[in-house]
């Protein structure tokens, strides 16, 4: 077996960080040497899939999606060139793919990956290189609130044995520990709209940071329809001293949201659903 074929066996599909705090473009985004990747293909749609929106890493969807979303990336280079190109080679199997864009430091794509699997995306533009690794999968046959992930047995590495609620990509740290709201007994982020359960009981989640801040910020938009929300929280002191964020998480009508964590110039993104 080829090396890269050994390794991607072994690893599973190291996939490229993606992040989503601001940038002046406004989409998540991933980058390597000096090239950005955009990420427009993040739309409403795409981020409904717990395949996408639990992954740390670049996930992208087979032969371009369906064109609802497409796979809309807009590259940017450090350098200037008329043309990016993008080599793919497959690492755990076999097949390679070429495409190239116009441009000179911004250059818009449908990215085309040919097959489901783990792909290492070679980029370059004039001088700028990068280098990317992206897990393609099949656009799904219908779109579903795919919730964040609550775990109940495995242990916060921090807090232990606790409830809690990962936000991705879990290398920021910023979790919802110890109150996490949600229906009863459900492994997933399905939490009551409006701030209230029937029962009377609120929506409380205690969000931590490695990175502290005065406060937490959350900024929701609706995946399956049209709403925004915005909500800050200040920070509390734990009885142990330990720097928290206590909030009521009030999502204003049912259905799929995306969230926004921002804690101490780190975010994270937790997806919602919404009853």
């Amino acid at each position: 077996m080829a090396p890269l074929l050994l390794a991607a066996a072994l690893l599973g599909c190291p996939a490229t960080t993606v992040h989503y705090g601001p940038t002046p473009v406004g989409t998540p985004w991933v980058r390597s040497g000096g090239v950005t990747g955009n990420l427009f293909a993040y739309s409403e749609r795409m981020l409904m899939d717990g395949r996408v929106n639990g992954s740390d890493g670049l996930v992208l969807y087979t032969r371009g999606g369906t064109g609802n979303p497409a796979m809309k990336i807009l590259w940017t280079a450090t350098a200037g060139s008329g043309r990016l190109t993008v080599v793919g080679k497959r690492l755990d199997a076999f097949g390679a793919f070429t495409q190239r864009f116009n441009g000179r430091r911004e250059f818009p794509s449908i990215m085309k990956i040919p097959t489901a699997g783990c792909w290492r995306l070679s980029v370059r533009a004039g001088s700028a290189r990068g280098t990317l690794v992206v897990r393609a999968v099949d656009p799904p046959a219908e779109s579903v609130c795919g919730a964040t992930v609550i775990f109940r047995t495995t242990p916060h590495p921090r807090f232990g044995n606790i409830a809690w609620m990962p936000t991705t990509p879990t290398s920021n740290g910023i979790a919802a520990v110890r109150f996490v709201s949600t229906l009863p007994d459900v492994d997933r982020a399905v939490i009551y709209a409006g701030g209230v359960a029937p029962q009377g009981w609120s929506t409380k989640f205690l969000w931590w940071s490695p990175r502290r801040a005065a406060r937490a910020v959350l900024s929701g938009w609706r995946l399956d329809g049209v709403g925004t929300f915005r909500q800050s929280f200040p920070a509390a002191a734990g009885d142990d001293g330990t720097i928290v964020y206590p909030s009521i998480v009030d999502i204003p009508t049912p259905g799929c949201w995306a969230v926004r964590v921002a804690i101490g110039g780190r975010t994270g993104l937790v997806v919602f659903e919404a009853v």
